[in-house]
């Protein structure tokens, strides 16, 4: 197998690592998507190789973006029970606050 590099924001990658998403077959499935892709392309237009020369940075650029994309949806789903969690913890805060204030008004006669 091909080791390959690929950049992604450091942000990004750490949420990745934190909620275990394999990269790898993140990029692995994001390429073969994109070659899938371009077969279809090449075989209904006739593209000589200087053309598909000058396209590969382009198609560089979109597996990164593609990729990042793909990453930061699977970190959106693998937080959101924590988000969820975090949401009913502050709804609760919330009330509890807003509870001993009513009391403290009501001893203070305010």
């Amino acid at each position: 197998m091909a080791k390959v590099t690929v950049y992604l924001p450091d942000d990004l990658a750490e949420q990745a690592r934190q909620v275990g998403i394999n990269m790898s077959a993140v990029c692995r499935r994001a390429l073969e998507d994109e070659l899938r892709h371009r077969r279809l392309m090449l075989h209904s237009l006739e593209v000589d190789e200087g053309a598909l020369a000058d396209s590969f940075q382009a198609l560089t650029q979109r597996l990164n973006l593609d990729l990042t994309r793909r990453v930061q949806e699977q970190v959106n789903e693998a937080i959101k029970p924590f988000q969820d969690k975090w949401a009913e913890v502050a709804r609760t805060i919330g009330r509890q606050q807003a509870q001993r204030m009513q009391e403290a008004r009501k001893r203070t006669g305010g």
